[in-house]
């Protein structure tokens, strides 16, 4: 804001700024960056006889949080604005208060004549912003909700079919398992753990930086063995039932592959199962604070028979309802709106 824009008369406008940001990403998709700027223009120590000059002195720092996973992302902006602007001292009372109103008012504002006073001190007025994005509550109430009660995913691979399909769209309860911090990771409240049937997504062990989801299927302390396709649980048989291919599994299930019920517990689910010898003998002792996990289309899941299994710690949430469906082949909108707020059993 200069004098001539304010007042008609002259203005010494030199002046520049100088601006810096300090970056941090983290490998789950969150980043940091914190940012200074500070700016001047015109000139608070102009000879007295540029009667009508000011100066205006920007001081301000920002702090973004955001995070970037998978094709969502959503970004915490919040920024503070210290403006100082000089100007000379008026003569006549109640004109300096047009002028502090016009300074803050959000359109040009015109102010009627008046006299200066030559003699010193200028008059100074501080006016300061604290300002947000409009959209801040929403963006916070998305960040809140999605590091610590429910966050959305998207099925990238047919490797728990035919439970959930590509092109299906979930939401993960990250409640249920215990409150995280975000970045961090570390549990600060403990609420639950999973129990044998839930379908969870977790930070694939090998690499962390990917999420998987797959079904629980060994708890710690267990004894799991896998032979001839068959899940044993401490020496008991998890049964499997053959079912007849629904239609909407055309196309999605392989020709030759069957569709059977499996009774893990208390849990009854479907799985897919290829004619041929199993990929991966297992027998072994769920080591504790871990779990063995496995995809429904059991001859096309890459999971616990084959890398290990997967560490508390590594935990995200539990799977639980569709909210979305993309499926060309279901309508010409490539949208299955008979999947659309199933729950995810």
């Amino acid at each position: 804001v200069f004098g001539k824009t304010l007042i008609s008369g002259a203005s010494n406008g030199r002046g520049g700024s100088v601006s810096t940001s300090v970056d941090k990403g983290f490998e789950n998709g969150f980043g940091v960056r914190l940012q200074g700027t500070y700016k001047r223009f015109g000139d608070f120590e102009a000879p007295d006889y540029l009667l009508t000059n000011t100066g205006t002195e920007l001081k301000g720092v920002s702090l973004h949080l955001g995070i970037d996973k998978f094709t969502y992302g959503a970004e915490l902006y919040y920024s503070y604005l210290s403006t100082r602007i000089g100007v000379l001292q008026a003569a006549d009372f109640g004109n300096i208060t047009d002028l502090v109103n016009a300074i803050n008012a959000p359109e040009p504002f015109f102010i009627g004549d008046f006299s200066y006073t030559i003699a010193p001190p200028r008059q100074e007025v501080t006016h300061h912003l604290l300002k947000a994005k409009s959209f801040f509550p929403i963006i916070l109430a998305v960040l809140i909700v999605r590091s610590f009660f429910i966050e959305p995913f998207r099925i990238p691979s047919a490797s728990m079919v035919p439970t959930l399909r590509i092109g299906d769209f979930i939401l993960v309860n990250k409640f249920d398992y215990g409150i995280r911090l975000p970045v961090l990771n570390s549990k600060v409240i403990e609420m639950g753990s999973p129990e044998r049937g839930d379908v969870v997504v977790f930070r694939y062990p090998p690499n962390p930086q990917i999420d998987y989801i797959k079904r629980v299927v060994g708890l710690p302390g267990d004894h799991v063995q896998y032979k001839d396709k068959i899940v044993y649980i401490n020496g008991k048989e998890m049964t499997q039932t053959l079912q007849n291919k629904a239609v909407d599994l055309l196309g999605i299930v392989a020709a030759q592959d069957k569709v059977l019920t499996e009774q893990l517990d208390d849990v009854s689910h479907q799985i897919a199962m290829a004619p041929g010898k199993q990929r991966a003998q297992v027998d072994m002792i769920i080591p504790a604070g871990e779990y063995f996990v496995m995809g429904d289309n059991r001859d096309n899941s890459s999971d616990s028979r084959f890398w290990g299994t997967v560490p508390e710690e590594n935990l995200v949430g539990k799977a639980f309802y569709i909210w979305m469906s993309w499926d060309c082949n279901a309508s010409k909108l490539c949208i299955n709106l008979e999947r659309i707020g199933n729950s995810i059993n």
